[in-house]
């Protein structure tokens, strides 16, 4: 039964403390539940262990997105944080991987935001190292994040959801990865504007086949 403010009495300071104690513990467990979630999916696609699914599926793929029902952006920013922060602090994987509850683990999407911003660093590494540590350390979110950022970098940021840098790096050639990812960032935002099943349906056939299509050029090329 749900109890309301006035159906109990109000707890000791012990009782209290330890409420406050154990919601912080499960905010923490709830957060960290995403990267423990990335290194079972990085494990579950590089062995093929989506072949032993009690529902039959037929690619990592089709596991993901049909069985587990995991947006295909989520899991790819998902991804994408893992592999930064397997780079950055390998420590915190370990700890995720043992089963730790007690560390702080920041959300993919600040994990992706300081990650995209990081070219834009170039030859101030200690800059760069700062705001590093305000995410893995201090727990900093989105908006603290790309505010630190933009006061670095000055009028160089661009965009409400963009990282500085991001300008700059679109002078590179053009080749079918970034414009794969491109496309992947627009079809998360299309997801986010709840756009009509037509148009995910649509978008989401553009992304698989120029999926595959990148994957047959990186084959040729290898």
């Amino acid at each position: 039964m749900i109890m309301t403010k006035g159906s109990e009495a109000p707890p000791s300071k012990a009782e209290a403390l330890a409420v406050l104690e154990d919601t912080a513990r499960a905010v923490k467990v709830m957060k960290a539940s995403w990267l423990r979630v990335a290194i079972n999916l990085k494990r579950i696609r590089d062995h093929d262990l989506w072949r032993l699914s009690s529902t039959p599926c037929q690619s990592y793929e089709e596991y993901v997105y049909g069985v587990l029902q995991i947006n295909r952006a989520v899991a790819r920013r998902m991804l994408d944080a893992m592999g930064y922060t397997e780079t950055r602090r390998p420590d915190l994987l370990q700890d995720i991987a043992l089963g730790r509850d007690d560390v702080h683990v920041p959300s993919y999407d600040v994990l992706n935001q300081l990650r995209r911003a990081e070219p834009a660093f170039e030859g101030r590494e200690e800059d760069f190292s700062e705001l590093e540590s305000r995410v893995f350390d201090d727990g900093v979110g989105r908006g603290t994040l790309r505010r630190e950022i933009v006061d670095k970098l000055g009028d160089d940021a661009v965009g409400e959801d963009e990282v500085p840098g991001a300008a700059a790096s679109s002078k590179a050639p053009l080749d079918l990865g970034q414009v794969l990812a491109e496309l992947k960032t627009v079809e998360a935002q299309l997801i986010e504007l709840k756009v009509s099943k037509e148009v995910r349906q649509l978008i989401f056939r553009l992304v698989e086949t120029l999926e595959k299509e990148t994957n047959l050029a990186t084959a040729s090329a290898g």
